[in-house]
């Protein structure tokens, strides 16, 4: 055993002294399935526990075998724990050499103990025979026998401190082969730890009133003292990780950079850092700046894992750069979530098997089982503890839940939210197990598809939460077959069901059988703990705003049949509102008292907000009174629906007075405050609502005074959608009140300036126009062809979107001065129209037509390209054709009493009914849509 120890020694130190800085390949890259990281934290809790037992054998031999199959990538980790496994045996085999040179001695003193006892008679007797005494010939025997035990030990001693000294020298190897770059960030994330423990500590006791003036001042400069110490090592490191080009390292200190300037109020400095992170994730200046240009140039797919972390990781920090270093910009806001759609659909949509567009994320059609194949989420993206990299499964879902609600609450381009809601379904189920999130995922996603229209796949949605369907499993859990939701029975009552159907009018009876199914969907016991109480407040809301969406969706009525269904939507109509007012008792704990608002009487609700929630709940309050002023819209009840909007407004306002908070209550530096009560995008959302309300009423004055101030708050909070939707409602009321263009001194007012300020704001500040844009780019262009004359006045008159929406905003609030016509009439003068002048000096001049025809062209064009996000195909092709390319065949050539159709022979005249042409019983696409079929 002691040669099979000795060789076994000999042989590690010469294999380590022949390793040196030989290179490997790494095996396992090539395994993608294999997860090697979590082994790796396996086998060093387990290597950790042994070594706690004192099991130093162990500890080398599982270490050492581990490294061997890893190529060493893990020896930063292990080296440490065998070379204290190995100083201990050291030591207790030098612990052992000195027991074994104490039993020499204290036989040597027994012995010579033991000798003096003996008479002299007998020591003369025995020297005179040549013999030894007994004492003597056991000190001997005892002699012999620890000098073999000693040079035995010294063998196995001297071939344990060799192989001790060979893994330091490895470790050495090892420590030269980090670059210091990565060193430095470690000990930069070391004193990170420390840094927070000490000021969590600081602030914990300063809470509880354990420190007097004196310990205060102190323990602040010395926190002081560390941040600043913090701060450079952090910039040292990431100077030397760029210089190593080390990309991924450079992004997470820049983002650590970041978090620690924002916990210290330092604002920009965050901002600064969190943009230099993106910059350095894209090697594009100023991504966010520019961020449809680097979309477009260099956000490309993903070709590996760490690639894939990576553009994950920005999209926690564009989140981050958005919501805390421009709080009141909702033009950031929106770029930001644009930007971060399309880093997710570069990941997503461009490889197998996620779907090529992101429609196909809706939970009817697919259900996401990974990101991306090989990647491990809790490896660098949600590691356990986040102060070593990556973002906690907090900051993750906060990022997605806000990007969702931007586009949400913009009404642009929703359907890009469905990609991050499926994410977001598929980490909260899947990776973190948490049914609160889970279920907060999901009713994102039915909330989106219910502002893309998509009732059916809303239904499956709903009707999911309400059967407690794919939830998150227990770890040890098996696991099994995915099922389309439309296949899934009902779990009451065990049998299949008949979802909504967006191919068939809302008042079918098929579908009228499915919404009274959709009213009954309730929430168990079990699945009101599990979901949590805000969750459930949204899934009722949700309900109503179902019924608002199908009874407020736009009709075409066939030939007789103008009042079908008109009694159902009434019924749909007052079941809401009363679905919402129960609903709005339950959340704030006071009766619907709408006349406080109007008496400026409101007071803050007697039921407490959630700590964790509240900013939900208090979302929610406003978003049921919207809704119940779209009830109202829908039954004909303008003046209502109006004050149900103001009492919003003011309800909004009353939050946010009363949910500001200070730095220190938030345990943050500086001297900033927090807002807890949902922001401006919610006010600029119920102005919107508000001028809409007003216009349907005839109120046209107070449309335009609603304007001039929504317009002047979109200056200040810089909300590019609000902007384009109240200059769009500004052109439809100046053209109601005959105001097509005025001139007041240089300043133009009007239908068409405005609508030339629209439609140069929304096509310089937005990617795609939005649809009012395009409402008010054709109302320009019918505008300018009634009257063609305008046309060249405003071509020499044209500017920037800037000079244009400056002009606009100046004009409210400056009408005429009465005594100027007096003085005028006084004064016998006359004063001709500037605009009059520039008519008749080219009363002669050719009309430019063909620009109104490009104007329409580009209005096509633009409704084109929002079909084109929103991923509809008018003729969607047949999948299945494939597989019965004979029944297609014959199906499409067949006409008439079975003579052969002639092919490519265009008929004299079009028929006067478009039809459906007959397709195979197992055709891929959806039924036809009723409304394309009523259509003339």
């Amino acid at each position: 055993e002691e040669a099979r120890a000795i060789r076994v020694a000999n042989e590690t130190v010469d294999e380590l002294g022949a390793a040196d800085e030989e290179l490997q390949n790494l095996w396992f890259e090539k395994m993608p399935e294999l997860d090697i990281g979590n082994i790796a934290k396996l086998v060093g809790f387990t290597v950790l526990g042994l070594y706690h037992m004192r099991r130093w054998n162990n500890v080398i031999a599982l270490s050492r075998s581990f490294n061997d199959v890893t190529c060493f990538v893990y020896a930063t980790t292990f080296l440490p724990l065998i070379i204290g496994a190995q100083s201990q045996v050291c030591s207790l085999s030098g612990r052992a050499l000195a027991s074994t040179a104490r039993y020499v001695s204290e036989a040597k003193a027994t012995f010579e103990e033991d000798q003096k006892k003996l008479p002299r008679k007998l020591l003369r007797q025995l020297a005179l025979q040549g013999e030894l005494s007994e004492p003597e010939k056991l000190f001997k025997k005892r002699s012999a026998y620890y000098e073999d035990i000693v040079a035995r030990q010294k063998k196995l001693d001297a071939a344990w401190g060799k192989l001790h000294k060979a893994l330091e020298t490895s470790k050495a190897l090892v420590a030269r082969g980090v670059p210091a770059a990565a060193e430095q960030l470690r000990k930069s994330r070391m004193l990170l730890a420390e840094f927070l423990e000490d000021r969590m500590s600081f602030r914990r006791r300063l809470a509880r009133g354990q420190l007097n003036e004196g310990e205060r001042m102190g323990q602040e400069r010395a926190l002081k003292l560390a941040v600043v110490v913090l701060v450079s090592s952090y910039r040292k490191a990431v100077e030397l990780l760029r210089k190593r080009q080390m990309t991924h390292l450079v992004v997470q200190a820049l983002h650590e950079l970041g978090n620690l300037h924002w916990l210290e109020g330092d604002v920009a400095a965050a901002q600064t850092s969190w943009s230099d992170a993106v910059d350095t994730a894209y090697q594009h200046p100023f991504a966010i700046k520019n961020w449809a240009a680097c979309a477009e140039s260099a956000v490309a797919p993903p070709q590996n894992v760490a690639r894939t972390e990576l553009m994950l990781l920005t999209l926690v920090i564009l989140a981050k750069h958005a919501r805390f270093t421009n709080p009141g910009d909702c033009a950031a806001h929106l770029n930001a979530a644009l930007f971060a759609s399309a880093i997710l659909e570069a990941i997503l949509t461009r490889s197998l098997p996620h779907p090529s567009h992101r429609k196909g994320f809706s939970l009817d059609r697919y259900r996401l089982r990974e990101i991306f194949f090989g990647l491990r989420e809790n490896h660098s993206l949600l590691p356990p503890n986040s102060v070593y990299g990556g973002v906690d499964g907090q900051q993750f879902f906060s990022a997605f839940t806000f990007f969702t609600t931007v586009l949400i609450d913009s009404s642009y381009q929703t359907v890009r939210c469905l990609p991050f809601c499926s994410v977001y379904n598929y980490i909260a189920t899947d990776i973190c197990l948490n049914g609160v999130r889970a279920a907060w995922g999901r009713l994102m996603m039915a909330r989106a598809l219910l502002h893309c229209s998509a009732f059916d796949a809303a239904w499956l949605a709903l009707h999911g939460l309400a059967n407690g369907h794919d939830r998150p499993r227990a770890v040890l859990d098996f696991e099994a077959l995915d099922r389309l939701m439309a296949e899934a029975p009902d779990a009451a009552s065990g049998a299949a069901y008949a979802p909504y159907r967006t191919s068939e009018e809302p008042y079918s009876d098929h579908n009228k059988q499915a919404i009274a199914q959709m009213l009954e969907f309730s929430l168990g016991e079990d699945l009101v703990k599990e979901y949590g109480q805000t969750n459930v407040f949204v899934f009722q809301c949700l309900q109503a705003e179902f019924l608002l969406r199908v009874a407020g969706r736009g009709r075409v009525a066939r030939p007789g049949g103008a009042g079908a269904g008109e009694a159902e939507r009434l019924a749909w109509l007052e079941k809401a509102d009363a679905r919402l007012r129960a609903l709005w008792k339950e959340v704030t704990g006071d009766d619907d008292n709408i006349q406080a608002a109007g008496e400026g009487a409101l007071a803050m609700p007697s039921r407490a907000f959630g700590e964790q929630e509240q900013e939900q709940e208090m979302q929610l309050c406003i978003e049921i009174r919207g809704l119940l002023a779209r009830g109202l819209e829908y039954r004909g009840d303008l003046g209502r629906a109006v004050s149900e909007v103001r009492y919003a407004m003011r309800f909004l306002q009353m939050l946010t007075e009363a949910k500001m908070k200070s730095a220190q209550e938030c345990n943050m530096g500086g001297s900033t405050r927090l807002r807890s009560a949902p922001g401006p995008r919610t006010w600029t959302m119920l102005l919107r609502q508000m001028v809409h309300l007003l216009v349907l009423q005839g109120r046209l004055a107070a449309a335009h005074a609603h304007i001039e101030l929504g317009l002047q708050d979109c200056q200040r909070v810089n909300d590019d959608i609000t902007r384009v939707e109240l200059l769009a409602a500004k052109v439809q009321v100046d053209i109601i009140q005959g105001r097509l263009l005025e001139l007041r001194g240089t300043r133009r007012t009007g239908a068409i300036p405005a609508a030339r300020c629209c439609v140069a704001l929304a096509a310089s500040r937005l990617p795609v126009p939005p649809k009012s844009a395009v409402l008010a780019k054709a109302a320009l262009a019918v505008l300018l062809e009634q009257v063609p004359s305008l046309a060249a006045f405003e071509a020499d008159q044209a500017a920037d979107a800037g000079e244009l929406l400056k002009e606009v905003i100046a004009g409210y609030g400056k009408g005429d001065d009465p005594n100027e016509t007096l003085i005028l009439d006084a004064q016998g003068k006359i004063v001709v129209s500037p605009v009059a002048q520039a008519l008749h000096a080219k009363r002669d001049a050719p009309q430019d037509v063909p620009s109104m025809t490009k104007m329409m062209v580009e209005c096509i064009d633009d409704l084109q390209r929002m079909l084109d996000i929103e991923g509809f195909e008018l003729s969607p092709h047949n999948l299945n054709a494939f597989f019965h390319l004979g029944e297609s065949e014959s199906g499409a050539g067949s006409a008439g009493d079975g003579a052969p159709e002639e092919r490519g022979r265009p008929a004299l005249l079009p028929p006067l009914r478009a039809e459906f042409p007959p397709r195979p019983v197992s055709d891929g696409r959806e039924p036809p849509n009723i409304y394309l079929d009523a259509m003339p």
